[in-house]
């Protein structure tokens, strides 16, 4: 919307500041070969992992060059999409960097019992600094390690680093959940939000319905109001 104007539409909220203290968390990792090494981890295909799992992604999220994966982590070298609408410049932290590292977590979720894999989607994230820009850095990689596990919950935390072992910007507790336990009202309710306004009762019936099959409780709606039933 316009600044000043009251359009605009709320999708999401935080807040913003200026942390001092990192709660004893350590801001450097190894060199990216020393931890692999010391981990004893092997390399997978990231895009092919990922399109396995349904999730097909375009040349602006596609910034996993090489990847590794070990027992509860996944690391991998990293670099900003270039072939996108938006350009480097535009973003301190380029969103198309930051979904990849997002993705080595998706990327630690198991087959289940039937040899397939669950679909997991990212439901909340507790918190995310950004220490310096991801075009300041040389040598980008990211590792995503796991730090709980259920059959229906996976998280962890993201971190970007650079060449010599320094954490660029990180994600904390990155909560994943899977797809078949969210109720359809919670999916519903995460971008669009159901308001009845009240209409004279004698415009309804010549009101021409568009019938959009969502599910059987959206067909049953429909037949309601298409008899005057939620008037």
């Amino acid at each position: 919307g316009d600044a000043g104007g009251d359009d605009w539409t709320l999708h999401a909220q935080g807040g913003i500041w200026v942390d001092g203290s990192e709660n004893g968390r350590s801001l450097e990792h190894p060199p990216l070969e020393k931890l692999i090494a010391s981990k004893g981890g092997s390399t997978y295909d990231h895009h092919a992992d990922m399109a396995a799992r349904g999730l097909k992604y375009g040349p602006a999220f596609r910034a996993v060059d090489e990847a590794w994966r070990g027992e509860g982590w996944a690391a991998a070298r990293l670099h900003i999409p270039t072939e996108t609408e938006w350009t480097v410049g535009d973003y301190r932290a380029n969103p198309g960097v930051w979904d990849a590292g997002f993705q080595l977590l998706v990327s630690l979720v198991e087959k289940g019992d039937e040899s397939r894999y669950e679909v997991f989607l990212p439901v909340g994230i507790a918190k995310v600094t950004r220490y310096r820009a991801f075009a300041e850095t040389t040598g980008l990689w990211a590792i995503a390690t796991v730090t709980n596990k259920t059959d229906d919950v996976l998280e962890g935390t993201v971190d970007f680093v650079d060449g010599n072992g320094e954490i660029v910007a990180s994600a904390e507790r990155l909560r994943l959940l899977r797809l078949d336990r969210l109720g359809q009202g919670q999916i519903r309710d995460w971008l669009y939000e159901i308001q009845w306004h009240p209409v004279e009762q004698k415009s309804l019936a010549a009101t021409k319905l568009p019938k959009v099959a969502v599910s059987g409780v959206a067909d049953r709606m429909y037949d309601r109001a298409r008899t005057d039933e939620l008037c």
